[in-house]
């Protein structure tokens, strides 16, 4: 069973720009606990294929998070995964990821850094 999203959420866009080329937007809600986190993905220089592509990917993890899967099972398995855009990350969230290998790696390094706790996948840690 699904758990309900609050009513009223915060919602921060962060502009990510990866490998240099490629500028994404990421919406993360975080509200009190890791499974209800709600995320959408755009790209403004990205194909509509792939950018819907990601949407889902992005709405497929929070439906899996609100159905009570642990954050780890739903992320770990992105973690490294290769494809373009790669490369240098600049305007990450507190500057804690420096590189990734994909898309979806960010994704997963950005959840599991920034609402996980998983320090150890930051290139810069906390201090």
């Amino acid at each position: 069973m699904h758990t309900k999203l609050s009513d009223r959420r915060t919602c921060v866009w962060q502009s990510v720009k990866i490998g240099g080329t490629c500028r994404l937007y990421i919406n993360v809600d975080r509200i009190e606990e890791p499974k209800e986190i709600w995320m959408q993905i755009k790209g403004p220089n990205i194909d509509s294929l792939h950018i819907s592509l990601l949407d889902e990917l992005a709405i497929s993890c929070s439906s899996r998070l609100q159905l009570g899967e642990p954050i780890e099972e739903v992320f770990e398995p992105m973690l490294g995964t290769k494809a373009g855009p790669s490369g240098p990350v600049k305007g990450d969230h507190e500057g804690r990821i420096r590189f990734c290998s994909s898309v979806t790696d960010y994704l997963a390094r950005y959840i599991l850094v920034h609402c996980g706790g998983r320090d150890d996948l930051a290139h810069v840690k906390k201090a």
